[in-house]
C-alpha cells in the first residue's frame, strides 16, 4: 500500500487555511459594519442638532411674519420630519450596536420598530411625500399665481401635512411589524415576506415608483417650469 500521508496533511492544510481566510474575512466585515454604525450615529447626531437648530430659527421667522404673511406650515414638517428622522437614526443604530438581548413584548417592539428601521424609512418616506407637496405648492404660486390664489386654501396645506404623515408610516410599518419576529433574542426582519418572491417584486416596484421615479418626474417637471417662469 501506498503512503497518503502526504496528500492528506495537504488537504488537511488547504481546508485549515481556507477556513482562516474566511474567518479573517468575516472579522473584517465585522470590523467595516463596527465602525459604519458608529458613524451612522455620529452622523445621526450632526444632524439632530442642524436640524434642532434650523428648525427653531424657522419657527421664530415664522413667528415674526405670521402678521404679513402665511406661515409656511410645509417647511417646518419638512425641517420637523428631518429631525426626527435623525433621531430615530441616532437611537435605532444605538440599539442596534448595543446587541441587546431580546425577549417577550419590549423585544418585539425594540426588534419591529428600531432594529428593522423601521421608524425611520416611515419618516423618510413621509419626508419625500412632504418634498414633493412643497415642490408642487411653489410651482403653483410661481406659474399658475392667480389660480393658486384663489383656489390653493390653508386647509389643503394642513391636509397634505397629515396625509404625508399617514401614508409614510402606512408604506412600511405594517409590513415591518407583520413579518418582523424575535427569536433566542435575534431580530429576524422580514424573513418570511421575502420568501414569496412575487410579493418583494411588486412591493420593490411599488416602492420604487412611488418614492423615487414619480417624485423625481414631478420635481423635473415642476422646477423646470418655474426655471422657465423665471426667465420670462
Amino acid at each position: 500500500m501506498g503512503d497518503n500521508s502526504t496528500g492528506f496533511h495537504f488537504n488537511t492544510n488547504a481546508t485549515t487555511q481556507g477556513a482562516t481566510f474566511v474567518d479573517s474575512g468575516w472579522l473584517l466585515v465585522s470590523a467595516v459594519e463596527f465602525y459604519i454604525n458608529y458613524a451612522v450615529i455620529g452622523i445621526g447626531i450632526i444632524g439632530t442638532a442642524a436640524n434642532a437648530v434650523i428648525l427653531y430659527a424657522v419657527i421664530v421667522h415664522n413667528a415674526r411674519e405670521t402678521k404679513k404673511r402665511m406661515v409656511n406650515w410645509l417647511i417646518i414638517n419638512q425641517n420637523l420630519i428631518d429631525l426626527c428622522c435623525c433621531i430615530g437614526i441616532v437611537i435605532s443604530m444605538w440599539v442596534t450596536v448595543s446587541n441587546i438581548y431580546l425577549t417577550g413584548s419590549l423585544g418585539y417592539i425594540l426588534c419591529s420598530v428600531l432594529i428593522t428601521q423601521n421608524v425611520v424609512t416611515c419618516l423618510l418616506n413621509g419626508s419625500v411625500i412632504n418634498l414633493t407637496t412643497i415642490t408642487i405648492e411653489r410651482y403653483l404660486k410661481i406659474v399658475h399665481p392667480f389660480w393658486s390664489k384663489r383656489n390653493l386654501k390653508s386647509w389643503m396645506i394642513k391636509a397634505a401635512i397629515v396625509f404625508s404623515r399617514i401614508a409614510g408610516i402606512l408604506s412600511v410599518a405594517p409590513l415591518a411589524f407583520a413579518t418582523s419576529f424575535v427569536s433566542e433574542g435575534k431580530c429576524l426582519m422580514l424573513q418570511l415576506f421575502w420568501e414569496n418572491a412575487e410579493i418583494k417584486m411588486g412591493y420593490g416596484a411599488w416602492n420604487f415608483l412611488s418614492f423615487f421615479l414619480l417624485p423625481l418626474i414631478i420635481f423635473v417637471y415642476c422646477y423646470g417650469h418655474m426655471v422657465k417662469k423665471g426667465k420670462r
